[in-house]
């Protein structure tokens, strides 16, 4: 097994890489696996598992408040009303008074729930078929950390004008979301579903002290920087390349069965306004395991969520 690490580039520039390498972990869990709510909680740091493979039928997918007006014709093969724009209003269906946002099967988790108008009508989740509901407060109380366990700022805060909720609601057999009164308008329920036989707890509001403890531990780590999410790094390879116009250079040859935990690169920017368009002509491209096309294509500041010049 090898990787191929290259880059390209159109313009001037050095370029020192910094890589910490530790052993892959396996690239799925199988169905049948059993995870506890704290196994849950962990998930929301674990940038590793962003890099394995989900296991066969695990799906992430989302219910929102898109217009319902659009539709997918399957007879014809045609859209209908696909520019409709009254997103905010659509729901599934009413039952009285009571509008239903979401259904899902399980086993599930809820990752993320998201209004940019949350109101005072109330939100409640039922799960696996209970009468009551596991939670139950007014829409803009999953959002204003006055409720527990929605109360971490790392969690729970605005971004873009829009509140989100990132604290996990797991269900086992399944989940039903309905809104009551003036809850606003816009919604988001962004969910997993995991393969049958998965083992899942179902929510509840009120957590142990060793849960509480954990949701805490991910609150304080997603507040910091500057340190390997990874834990403590493995070997490290730096390498420096000086990169010409319309060049490809190998930067490292890397064998045996690997993960890449971490990447620092460290440039020298011209003084120009060029510095600027280095990020989007400078090319990060990686091959996995003898592949003909890379796996990884992106410029570089794109690959680093970095399109400007840090300043310094």
């Amino acid at each position: 097994m090898k990787k191929y690490w290259m880059i390209v580039a159109c313009s001037f520039c050095w370029c020192a890489l910094l890589i910490s390498l530790l052993c892959t972990r396996p690239a799925y869990a199988a169905g049948g696996e059993k995870l506890t709510y704290i196994d849950l909680i962990n998930r929301l740091t674990d940038l590793e598992q962003l890099a394995v493979l989900p296991a066969p039928g695990e799906k992430c997918q989302q219910w929102s408040s898109y217009d319902r007006a659009s539709k997918y014709d399957k007879a014809s093969g045609k859209y209908v009303n696909w520019f409709a724009n009254g997103d905010g209003n659509g729901i599934i269906r009413k039952e009285g008074n009571t509008q239903v946002f979401a259904e899902m099967e399980g086993p599930g988790v809820i990752w993320r729930i998201w209004s940019a108008l949350a109101n005072q009508g109330h939100v409640k989740i039922y799960l696996d078929g209970a009468a009551e509901p596991a939670v139950d407060l007014p829409f803009i109380g999953y959002f204003n950390r006055q409720n527990e366990p929605f109360t971490h700022e790392a969690l729970v805060h605005m971004t873009a004008r829009g509140q989100n909720c990132y604290v996990p609601i797991p269900y086992q057999k399944s989940c039903k979301i309905v809104g009551e009164g003036d809850w606003g308008r816009y919604y988001h329920f962004t969910y997993t579903t995991y393969p049958k036989g998965t083992i899942l707890p179902t929510f509840k509001r009120q957590l142990s002290a060793a849960e509480s403890a954990a949701l805490d531990k991910a609150a304080t780590i997603l507040t910091q920087s500057g340190h390997y999410p990874s834990g403590k790094p493995g070997r490290q390879k730096t390498v420096r390349v000086k990169v010409s116009p319309g060049e490809i250079r190998e930067v490292a040859t890397l064998k045996g069965p690997r993960a890449i935990t971490a990447m620092k690169i460290n440039m020298d920017f011209p003084e120009s306004q060029d510095d600027r368009n280095i990020l989007r002509e400078l090319v990060l491209q990686i091959y996995w395991d003898g592949e003909k096309e890379p796996s990884v294509w992106v410029p570089l500041g794109d690959f680093f969520g970095s399109l400007v010049r840090p300043q310094v």
